[in-house]
């Protein structure tokens, strides 16, 4: 009785296995090239590993400056959300300083030949001015020898005027 149950389910269970072992036949060369792959990829993740191992702490050890370093980050953003009206308030003022120094410009190139042609009439000028002075020097001892004299005239004009007015009409 027993085998009665079995014989059909060995019939059903052949054409499966029939099925299954065309499958079987074609993984198996698959298999076959994987295993050296997987042979190779072992030592390197053998060799990753302790990598992986060094490369937690450090990322544990940034985390914290990472975290330290966020704060300046919003600081900084703050800082130059600060800074640029400041700067766009002083744009105005530097396209106006521009804007005058453009207008500057021409009349000091105007300026410079008059100043070109002023120097010669000022080199030109400086000997007369460096003669006079000569003079004044000569001048000066000669007026200071002249002021007694008219010191010591004034008393005696003084005196004569009267017997001037006096004589005048006679």
């Amino acid at each position: 009785m027993l085998a009665n149950n079995i014989q059909p389910l060995s019939d059903h269970i052949q054409p499966l296995s029939d099925h299954i072992q065309p499958l079987s036949d074609h993984i198996q060369p698959l298999s076959d090239h994987i295993q050296p792959l997987s042979d190779h990829i072992q030592p390197l993740s053998d060799h990753i590993q302790p990598l992986s191992d060094h490369i937690q702490p450090l990322s544990d050890h940034i985390q914290p400056l990472s975290d330290h370093i966020q704060p300046l980050s919003d600081h900084i953003q703050t800082l130059s959300d600060h800074i640029q009206p400041l700067s766009d308030h002083i744009q105005p003022l530097s396209d106006h300083i521009q804007t005058l120094s453009d207008h500057i410009q021409p009349l000091s190139d105007h300026i410079q030949p008059l100043s070109d042609h002023i120097q010669p009439l000022s080199d030109h000028i400086q000997p007369l001015s460096d003669h006079i002075q000569t003079l004044s020097d000569h001048i000066q001892p000669l007026s200071d020898h002249i002021q007694p004299l008219s010191d010591h005239i004034q008393p005696l004009s003084d005196h004569i005027q009267p017997l001037s007015d006096h004589i005048q009409p006679l």
